[in-house]
């Protein structure tokens, strides 16, 4: 009886350990580099490669956020191009500031420019 229970309690962990893996595998994960590269699954990328890698982890493992990590020892620009990067694959751009995930919020937002003024 208590065998069959242990072995129950074992299956029910391990079922909610590997439901804990899948959903830590929602987001990618990026860290800032002083060279304005970053590193994602310890390969370090510049921004062309970053974007590349982060839409076939969209379509193989179905991400839904990119997390930029220590995002306060990132550049505006690099917190700008994650979050513009989040906006083009259609997922949360977050920033891990100690542990807390909040939305990512674009330092640098580009406006559209003022049509010119007409001459008459």
């Amino acid at each position: 009886m208590i065998k069959r229970l242990l072995i129950m309690v074992l299956a029910m962990c391990s079922m909610f350990s590997a439901i804990a893996a899948f959903a830590s595998d929602e987001r990618a994960f990026v860290t800032p580099e002083k060279d304005g590269q970053f590193t994602i699954e310890r390969q370090k990328m510049p921004k062309n490669q970053l974007l590349a890698y982060l839409a076939d982890l969209q379509e193989r493992k179905h991400i839904t956020a990119v997390v930029l990590k220590r995002a306060k020892d990132a550049s505006d620009m690099q917190k700008h191009l994650i979050k513009e990067m989040g906006d083009h694959l259609k997922i949360e751009a977050l920033s891990d500031e100690s542990g807390d995930l909040k939305p990512l919020v674009d330092p640098t937002p580009i406006t559209p420019a003022a049509a010119p003024a007409s001459s008459s």
